[in-house]
């Protein structure tokens, strides 16, 4: 799903990216429809939607400042691991954590009032099937580090849509890394004369074009704000229209903000935890959602430039 561009799509694969970007908005518009049924009444306590309390809004309030404390720790402490660009991010949210905990804390006391359903709860691109021209979604166990009471527990569906935008992010991240050509000089050594087993001949360190790289980073940044706003508009269009009251226009971009931010920050410890070569890649994510809500307060929607 989602296939990123490569450089050499760049000026022939115009009707894949169409396609992908339809497929995001199909998954937008799918996943709506989840939560429509998830939030239709229902005699079962376990399902039955309800309406967040104070009591629900603290709970929240605490998860999501855990959470950020907890990621800032764990990027502390593989501080050594990182770039000089990761390690500036670390510094950067250190210092901007009073801040951001600060809005964390006016957030999260709004939700008081707002729909709590069952969601899927883990929801990212690897939980996403394609079949027949439309989206199914599997795995429905919850977040694997969560204890089983967390992941049955009702919360503000803006957490998978949180989910599936920074698996966008993610993808983009991975195919960059991975692509062939990305590297940023090309080492080309001598070889052996004849008759040698093997000789150290030098190497020559050739920079890459500079207009290629920042071409391709460019592409990879159109291709996920396109995704993230196809998958956006199917969410809001199909969620007015399966519970007209699931979303409220007033809070709709704080929730999804705070959705991201624990998202993200449950990503910086997982990876910590699991997969330290990838933290890289959440880091980044946390330090613009971050950087963006710091500096305005949290009034722009999901994470536009980030």
């Amino acid at each position: 799903m989602l296939r990123a561009p490569s450089r050499k799509q760049e000026g022939d694969d115009q009707e894949d990216r169409a396609g992908d970007i339809a497929v995001a908005e199909i998954s937008g518009t799918r996943l709506a429809q989840l939560h429509g049924v998830l939030a239709r009444d229902s005699d079962d306590p376990a399902f039955a939607p309800e309406r967040a309390t104070e009591a629900d809004a603290r709970r929240w309030t605490k998860s999501v400042r855990t959470m950020v404390q907890s990621a800032l720790a764990d990027a502390w402490r593989n501080r050594d691991r990182l770039s000089p660009a990761g390690q500036a991010q670390v510094e950067a949210l250190r210092s901007q954590r009073p801040t951001l905990l600060k809005w964390v804390d006016a957030a999260a006391a709004r939700v008081n009032g707002h729909w709590r359903v069952r969601i899927h709860g883990d929801l990212h691109l690897g939980q996403v099937l394609i079949a027949q021209n439309d989206v199914y979604f599997i795995d429905f166990e919850g977040e694997p580090d969560r204890p089983l009471e967390a992941r049955r527990a009702k919360a503000n569906p803006w957490r998978d849509v949180a989910g599936l935008l920074r698996s966008i992010d993610y993808a983009t991240h991975g195919f960059a890394e991975s692509e062939p050509g990305a590297e940023t000089a090309v080492t080309v050594t001598a070889a052996p004369e004849k008759g040698t087993d093997s000789v150290d001949a030098g190497s020559l360190a050739l920079p890459a074009a500079p207009t290629t790289r920042e071409r391709h980073a460019r592409l990879l940044g159109q291709f996920r704000d396109s995704a993230r706003e196809a998958f956006l508009t199917g969410y809001r269009k199909a969620a007015q229209e399966a519970r007209p009251d699931l979303l409220n226009e007033a809070m709709d971009e704080v929730l999804l903000d705070l959705a991201l931010l624990e998202k993200a920050a449950y990503e910086v410890c997982y990876e910590a935890m699991h997969r330290p070569d990838w933290l890289p890649v959440p880091l980044d994510g946390l330090a613009r959602i971050a950087a963006r809500l710091t500096d305005t307060g949290g009034a722009g929607a999901g994470e536009t430039n980030g």
